[in-house]
C-alpha cells in the first residue's frame, strides 16, 4: 500500500518524503535579493525532512506564502548522535501559513517552508 493509498483511518499522505519530529530552535528573516534582511524572528521546527521543515513563530510576525527567507536551524545537542551536522543554514520559501493554537492558549503561526537549493549544513558528528 503506497503512502498516497487513503485507508480506512488513515490520513491522505501527500509528502514525497518522510519528516523527522525534530524540535529545533530557529531564526528567520525575511528579504534578500535587492532588499535587505529584515530582523531575525525566532521560532521552533517541529519537524524536518529532506524537501523542508515547519515552523512555529510567534503571533503577529508578518509572513505570506511565496516569500523567501533565510534562516538557520540549530540542531539540538541531543539530537547530534544522530544527525550529521550541527546547524544548517540557508534559504527557503513559504508555501504555507496557518494561524495555530499552543497547548497554554496563546496563538502562534504555524509555517511550511521548501528548501531552496543554497542550504548549507554547518558542523559534523566530530566537533565538539
Amino acid at each position: 500500500m503506497s503512502a498516497q493509498t487513503l485507508a480506512a483511518g488513515r490520513r491522505f499522505e501527500k509528502r514525497y518524503t518522510l519528516r523527522v519530529a525534530l524540535e529545533a530552535p530557529v531564526s528567520l528573516r525575511v528579504g534578500g535579493g535587492a532588499s535587505p534582511l529584515g530582523e531575525p524572528i525566532m521560532g521552533h521546527a517541529t519537524n524536518v525532512s529532506r524537501h523542508g521543515f515547519y515552523v512555529v513563530v510567534p503571533a503577529g510576525a508578518d509572513f505570506a506564502p511565496g516569500q523567501m527567507v533565510s534562516f538557520c536551524l540549530t540542531v539540538p545537542w541531543e539530537w547530534r548522535r544522530d544527525v550529521p551536522f550541527a546547524r544548517m543554514s540557508g534559504w527557503a520559501r513559504i508555501v504555507r501559513v496557518e494561524v495555530v493554537q499552543m497547548p497554554e492558549g496563546a496563538s502562534a503561526l504555524g509555517m511550511a517552508l521548501a528548501f531552496c537549493r543554497d542550504a548549507i549544513l554547518l558542523g559534523s558528528l566530530g566537533a565538539s
